[in-house]
């Protein structure tokens, strides 16, 4: 029986229009956060989501029916995310959340809550960011190793180490 998404990437193959909104009602929130788990940042993230959808458009043609449609489409979107990634680790950044508190008023609790967040993922690297992500979503371990296309065994493995780095990060602080 096919899913209600690989119905709508057939039917968008042969052009209707209306199957688009299906495809991106169903992997929007998966995409976007993929795409925030690397980049960390929200407005960048929300562009790229937009270009995953130009690009998934774009190459329909190309899409194998019966494959794993979710796992395509996040692979647009991961991509995409790690070439811009690339791209931005050469250039300097202004720290949104330090722009928020120089000229913003933030909440304290808010603030502090998003700095231990934001200290958390920078101590794991884009993988451990995006299967913790992905986790977090509520995705299981088996269904990320569909999605980043690596081993039941390696995903386990990394989200275990990555989760040990935050908690050695939080008992480091308090």
């Amino acid at each position: 029986m096919k899913t209600l998404l690989e119905q709508s990437m057939q039917k968008m193959k042969k052009g209707e229009e209306q199957a688009f909104e299906m495809v991106y009602e169903l992997t929007k929130k998966q995409v976007f956060f993929t795409i925030l788990a690397i980049i960390k940042d929200y407005g960048i993230a929300e562009e790229l989501m937009q270009d995953t959808y130009i690009r998934l458009r774009k190459n329909i043609a190309k899409y194998e029916n019966n494959t794993n449609a979710n796992a395509w489409i996040v692979r647009i979107a991961h991509n995409l995310a790690i070439n811009e990634y690339h791209k931005r680790k050469k250039e300097l950044i202004t720290d949104e959340l330090e722009n928020d508190f120089l000229f913003h008023s933030v909440d304290e609790n808010s603030l502090l809550n998003n700095l231990l967040l934001k200290q958390l993922f920078n101590i794991l690297n884009v993988e451990e960011r995006e299967i913790v992500m992905l986790h977090t979503l509520g995705y299981k371990h088996h269904e990320i190793s569909k999605q980043i296309e690596k081993p039941l065994g390696t995903v386990l493995w990394i989200y275990n180490k990555a989760i040990k780095k935050m908690q050695k990060e939080v008992a480091k602080d308090e």
